[in-house]
């Protein structure tokens, strides 16, 4: 097996304020790349290891699926509760399960920005108006099983 030096790169992880780029890693002779972020299989890992680039493309992939939710929500589309909680479940809760290892190093902003997320497509399956209190949101989606991903997350 071979590194391949093209793909590879370093990254400093410290939530210190002072950063060290200057470790001039080699392989085969080549210089590595130093980066403040990097993503493997799929997850962005910064310097800080404070997950918020993380957090803020979890939310906008989910945000561009919600909308098909939204609309399939409509009356005309005539779709149950159930297959929109399916629905949900296959577009955005799939997003939102791939990125459970990183949620105990979420910061209480991070889970409230995801379960944001969680409340708006709720609303829409049960057809509640958009200022719903998120406590009878929560209580509703467990009656959709399993809805509530980050809300189980957190408890």
């Amino acid at each position: 097996m071979k590194i391949s030096v093209e793909k590879s790169c370093s990254v400093v992880f410290s939530r210190y304020k002072k950063e060290s780029d200057n470790l001039n890693l080699k392989i085969y002779g080549n210089r590595i790349v130093s980066q403040k972020e990097i993503k493997f299989l799929g997850i962005k890992f910064d310097s800080k290891l404070n997950f918020n680039i993380l957090v803020d493309e979890i939310k906008e992939r989910c945000n561009n699926r919600l909308n098909i939710i939204k609309i399939l929500s409509n009356k005309k589309w005539g779709l149950n509760q159930n297959t929109l909680g399916n629905l949900y479940k296959s577009l955005v809760g799939s997003i939102l399960d791939y990125s459970f290892p990183c949620s105990n190093a979420f910061s209480e902003n991070d889970i409230k920005k995801l379960q944001a997320i969680q409340n708006t497509p709720v609303r829409s399956i049960l057809k509640l108006k958009y200022d719903t209190p998120s406590s009878i949101v929560h209580h509703e989606a467990f009656n959709l099983r399993g809805t509530s991903v980050v809300k189980q997350m957190c408890t």
